[in-house]
C-alpha cells in the first residue's frame, strides 16, 4: 500500500516537472544570472593562454619580425643585422657563431623564420651597424608574441623598431683655425704642423676645434691619442704640454697637463690615449688650445736632407682607442682624423 503511494506521489510530480519545463520557467530563472556574470567566466577561461603574450618558456617562434630606422631621421635601414647569441657569448671571437640572426630589407624590416628563437628564453641580442651605424648589445628588448599565428614581433625600450646611431665624423685637423704667428707652419696637405726653429724661443701654440663634423650623428667614447708610429722620440723633445678649453661644447674635457701622456706615449711606436667625451652629438664640438715647451737641441728637425725627421701624431679616433674595432661588425666606425707635429730649421 506504502509503495503505491510513493509511486503515485512521484508520477504527479513528474507531471508538474514536466508543465514548468514547456511553461519557460527553467529559461526565465537562469536569465536572471546577471549578464557580467558570464562574461567573467568566458574572459576567465581565456587568460590560461591569451593571445599578445608571451608564453612559458620552449616553445619556438615560427616567424620574428623587427624593424630599424635611423635614431635621427627616422629613415628605414637597409642591410644592418639583428643577431640573437647565447647569454654571455663573445662576438669578437671568431670561434662563435650567433644563434640566429637577420637582415633589414629595403623597408627596415627583418624576419627570421628559422625557428631556433624560443619564447620566455634570454638571448643576448646584437645589433650589427656594419660601417655606418655603430653596434650595441641591446638590453631592454622583449617578444610579444601570439600562439595562434605562431608570430612574434621584437620591441626595444618598448619601441616597435630599433633606433640605429649613424656614427659622424671627426673635425679636419688639417688646418688649425689659430696657431703662433712666424713659429707655427702648417702644411694642410699633409695633416701637418711645423715649428719654425729659426723663429721660435723654445714654445709654440696652436688651437684646435675638436668634435663631430656632422650633423644627425654621434660619436662614442671619443679619444684623443698621443702616439710616435716611427718610435724615433727619445722622450726628452718636449719639456712642457698643456691644454686649455676656448670655446663651445662642454662634452669634451681633456687634462690640463699633457707631459705625461706625452713622455709615456713616445718611444718604440708608443701611443697613449685619453679618454676625451664619453658621446658627442650632431655637430658638436669644441675649440681646445695646446701649449708646448720644447728643447730645440733635443728635437731633430725636418731638413732637407732627413727625410725621417723626430714627430709625433696627435690621433682623434671613436670606441676608446686608436683604431679599435666594434663586434659583431668588425668595423672601426668613425675615421680617426691626425696631426703630425714636427720640427724645421
Amino acid at each position: 500500500m506504502e509503495t503505491r503511494k510513493l509511486l503515485i506521489a512521484v508520477a504527479i510530480l513528474g507531471i508538474i516537472g514536466y508543465g514548468l519545463y514547456q511553461s519557460g520557467y527553467f529559461e526565465q530563472e537562469v536569465s536572471q544570472v546577471p549578464p557580467q556574470e558570464i562574461r567573467q567566466v568566458v574572459t576567465e577561461k581565456k587568460t590560461v593562454t591569451p593571445s599578445g603574450e608571451t608564453l612559458k618558456p620552449g616553445l619556438p617562434i615560427e616567424t620574428l619580425k623587427g624593424s630599424v630606422k635611423n635614431k635621427f631621421t627616422m629613415a628605414d635601414i637597409q642591410d644592418v643585422q639583428i643577431q640573437f647569441w647565447k647569454v654571455g657569448a663573445d662576438p669578437s671571437d671568431p670561434n662563435q657563431a650567433p644563434l640566429d640572426y637577420a637582415t633589414t630589407d629595403s623597408s627596415g624590416i627583418w624576419s627570421t623564420t628559422n625557428m631556433v628563437l624560443q619564447t620566455g628564453t634570454n638571448y643576448d641580442v646584437y645589433f650589427n651597424g656594419s660601417s655606418t651605424y655603430y653596434d650595441e648589445l641591446i638590453d631592454s628588448w622583449q617578444i610579444t608574441y601570439n600562439p595562434d599565428t605562431g608570430k612574434g614581433y621584437f620591441l626595444v625600450n618598448g619601441e616597435s623598431y630599433y633606433p640605429a646611431v649613424p656614427f659622424g665624423a671627426f673635425v679636419d685637423v688639417a688646418d688649425p683655425p689659430e696657431s703662433q704667428a712666424n713659429v707655427v707652419n702648417e702644411s694642410t696637405s699633409e695633416d701637418t704642423l711645423y715649428y719654425d726653429k729659426s723663429e721660435g724661443t723654445g714654445s709654440f701654440w696652436f688651437k684646435l676645434d675638436i668634435g663631430n663634423a656632422n650633423a644627425n650623428s654621434e660619436l662614442h667614447d671619443v679619444v684623443m691619442c698621443i702616439r710616435d708610429s716611427d718610435g724615433d722620440l727619445e722622450g726628452d723633445e718636449v719639456t712642457g704640454y698643456t691644454a686649455s678649453f676656448v670655446s663651445g661644447s662642454t662634452s669634451i674635457s681633456i687634462p690640463g697637463s699633457l707631459l705625461g701622456y706625452w713622455t709615456d706615449g713616445v718611444g718604440a711606436g708608443g701611443k697613449r690615449c685619453i679618454a676625451i667625451a664619453s658621446k658627442l652629438g650632431s655637430a658638436e664640438k669644441a675649440r681646445w688650445q695646446f701649449d708646448i715647451t720644447v728643447s730645440e737641441a733635443n728635437w731633430a728637425e725636418k731638413a732637407y736632407t732627413n727625410s725621417d725627421p723626430e714627430d709625433w701624431e696627435v690621433t682623434f679616433d671613436d670606441l676608446g682607442d686608436y683604431a679599435e674595432k666594434q663586434y659583431p661588425s668588425g668595423d672601426v666606425k668613425a675615421t680617426a682624423e691626425t696631426l703630425t707635429i714636427l720640427a724645421q730649421p
